[in-house]
Parts: structure tokens; C-alpha cells; sequence
């Protein structure tokens, strides 16, 4: 006759990777073969753990520049992780893979882990950690990219870990981090006087330029400083609604809040008055701040107050001094040379002729008076 006995049992962490079993029978009667009264059987059990992984990135995203993100694998137990375990880093458009490798941390990482994880480098990053990953301890995978300007304005990375034992909690083994990216904007900063001077109503204007040579569109506020030398002061400036000017002492400050994309350019007009002494030589500085990536940030122009125009006074003869005399001599007035020639000096016409002509009209006029007067002294 046979009998079953069914043992319902709860198998706690403790029986990983596996227990065996083991059963007696006994009885008050001699057994004539003992030696079977005792089996056993060794069972297997399986892991019971909850993989994670959290992502993090550890600097700041700028386009032409490295970036790194930090990869955190968790095993939350409650039995080890048996390796090897699988990461994977698809990387988004705009990250290009530099590096990847295990780093080692303090604090609940599994010794030597670090220095076990092996990654490969291509569009998706493959990370292999071979051995197991006790409860409670954690792996760290440190990526590094470079990143691109297509990844303007933002980028959204997502890691995985997977493993060949059923996950308790599958929703925390991906982790994705999404983060802004600062552009990479060639920005140059000119500065000008316009014209050669002073305009008609006597003031001095400048030019001041910010061009985007790119690859990025630039859309952070940008100040331009100018300072004035002495001699000039603000008057005012001129330029689209994204400029805005105020002034403190020689300093005038003007901000920039438009978008300026690659290849474009935004101008604002200063107005100045001059007060600097004729023949002074004026340099005018301005300066860009706040921006990142290639700048020429630094911008100067010139010029030259002309200078007084001399004034010559007339020249005299001084007063000669006879030799063995202490009285100077006024030398005398200066006198029209005679002219025989007959001709006037300035024109060069000959009156000769007109004077022989004038005399003898006047001797015919007066003897025409003489034959008058006689005849009448004859009447009487």
C-alpha cells in the first residue's frame, strides 16, 4: 500500500540559487531495509530580483561640446542578479558616442563591477556587465557624446537593462532624460562711425553690428557695452523694437532680446555729441557679453576732431634803424611811380590820344566864349 504526503512550503530568498529537500519515514516496527527510509530532492530557484536603471546627465548641453550622461543599474533584490546583464543607450540625432565604460563610485557599488563592464561604441551603445549583481548593489556606466547641432533645441535620450531572469517590476528599467541644448552661435560684434563727422545737426553716430555666422540660431539676450572716451556724450540711438539703450556716465548699455539666425546680422545706431578740444584723437570701445561659442566680442572705432584753423596775421615792414642811430626810421609811405608810357597801370590802355583830344575842345570852347563876349562889347 502506498501513501502520499503532499508539503506545502514558502520559499524565502534564502533558497536561491536552490535547496534540497529532504524526507524521513519511520515506524515503531523493525524495517528490514532501512536504508530507504530517506529521500531527498534538490530544487532549483530561480531569482527574484528588480532590475532599474536611472539616467542622468552630469554637465550641461551645448552644441560642439561633450556632454556626459551617467547610467545607474539597481538590483532591488530580493535575490541577486544573475550576469550577464544588458545595457543599451540608443543614441538620438545630434549625439555622436565618444566613450563608454564602467566607473567606479562610492557607496552601494558591487566590487569590482566596474572594472567587468565591457561597452561597444556605435549609433546604439552596448554595455555588458558579466557578472551578478547582488541585492541592493549597483553598477555605473558613465557615456560620453558629442553633441551636434541638430540637437538644438532639445534631445531626448533613453537607456534600457535587461537581463535572462523575470524582472518583478519591468516598468523601471528604462529610464529617459530629456534636456535643453544651448546653441552654438557665431556671433562677431563691428562697430563704425557713420559718415566722416558730425551730421548737420552736429552729431557723431556709430554703428554697432552683431552678426550670426552660426551653425545655430542665437536667441538669448545679448547686451553690446559701449563705452564713450571723454569727449563724447549719449545723445540717443536708433534701431528695430528687439534694441533698447540707456546710459550711466560714459557707459551706455544696449540689449538685444530678438532671435538672430545663422547668417544675420542686427544693427543699432548710438548718437553722440562731441566736446573734445580740436585735434583730439577719440577711440570708441564696445563689448558683447552673455553669449557662448567663437565670439569677436570686442569692437573699436575712431576719430579726430579737426584741428583750429590758424589765423595769419598781416604782414608789416618793421621800422629800419640807421647804422650809428638808436631812433628807427619809418619808412615813407609808398608812392604811384610815374608812369611816362601814358598807359593806364591797371589796364594798360594808352590815353594819350584822348587827352590831345580833350584839350582841344576845351581851346574851342573857350575861344567860342572870347568871340561871343566881343561882339557884344561892340553893340554898346
Amino acid at each position: 500500500m502506498i501513501q502520499q504526503l503532499i508539503v506545502t512550503a514558502t520559499v524565502t530568498t534564502d533558497a536561491y540559487p536552490g535547496v534540497i529537500n529532504a524526507a524521513t519515514v519511520s515506524s515503531s516496527t523493525p524495517d528490514p531495509l532501512p536504508s530507504n527510509n530517506t529521500a531527498d530532492d534538490p530544487v532549483k530557484v530561480p531569482a527574484l530580483d528588480d532590475l532599474s536603471i536611472t539616467k542622468g546627465l552630469l554637465s550641461s548641453m551645448v552644441v560642439g561640446r561633450p556632454a556626459v550622461y551617467r547610467l545607474t543599474v539597481t538590483n532591488r533584490g530580493p535575490t541577486e542578479a544573475p550576469g550577464p546583464l544588458s545595457v543599451t543607450d540608443k543614441l538620438p540625432t545630434g549625439l555622436t558616442a565618444i566613450s563608454a565604460k564602467g566607473v567606479p563610485v562610492t557607496g552601494a557599488q558591487a566590487p569590482g563591477i566596474a572594472a567587468q563592464t565591457t561597452c561597444s561604441i556605435a549609433a546604439t551603445i552596448s554595455c555588458t556587465l558579466p557578472g551578478a549583481l547582488a541585492a541592493g548593489t549597483a553598477a555605473v556606466i558613465d557615456v560620453t557624446v558629442q553633441v551636434g547641432p541638430s540637437a538644438y533645441p532639445s534631445v531626448t535620450n533613453s537607456a534600457t537593462v535587461t537581463s535572462a531572469t523575470a524582472d518583478t517590476d519591468p516598468s523601471n528599467n528604462s529610464s529617459t532624460v530629456t534636456s535643453p541644448v544651448t546653441p552654438l552661435a557665431g556671433l562677431a560684434l563691428t562697430k563704425a562711425l557713420v559718415g566722416t563727422g558730425p551730421d548737420s545737426s552736429g552729431l557723431l553716430s556709430w554703428r554697432l553690428s552683431i552678426t550670426n555666422s552660426g551653425p545655430n540660431v542665437s536667441d538669448a539676450p545679448l547686451t553690446v557695452v559701449d563705452q564713450l572716451p571723454i569727449g563724447l556724450s549719449y545723445k540717443d540711438f536708433s534701431g528695430s523694437t528687439d534694441w533698447s539703450c540707456r546710459s550711466g556716465g560714459r557707459s551706455v548699455q544696449c540689449a538685444f532680446v530678438g532671435t538672430l539666425g545663422a547668417g544675420a546680422s542686427a544693427a543699432v545706431l548710438i548718437q553722440t555729441t562731441v566736446s573734445a578740444s580740436p585735434g583730439t584723437a577719440l577711440v570708441n570701445r564696445a563689448t558683447l557679453r552673455g553669449v557662448t561659442g567663437p565670439t569677436i566680442a570686442v569692437a573699436d572705432a575712431g576719430y579726430s576732431v579737426p584741428p583750429a584753423t590758424p589765423v595769419t596775421p598781416p604782414t608789416t615792414t618793421p621800422p629800419r634803424t640807421p647804422p650809428g642811430s638808436s631812433s628807427p626810421v619809418t619808412p615813407p609811405p609808398a608812392t604811384t611811380p610815374p608812369n611816362p608810357s601814358g598807359r593806364l597801370p591797371n589796364t594798360g590802355v594808352d590815353i594819350s590820344p584822348m587827352l590831345l583830344t580833350a584839350a582841344l575842345l576845351l581851346l574851342a570852347g573857350v575861344a567860342l566864349c572870347l568871340g561871343g563876349r566881343g561882339r557884344r562889347l561892340r553893340r554898346h
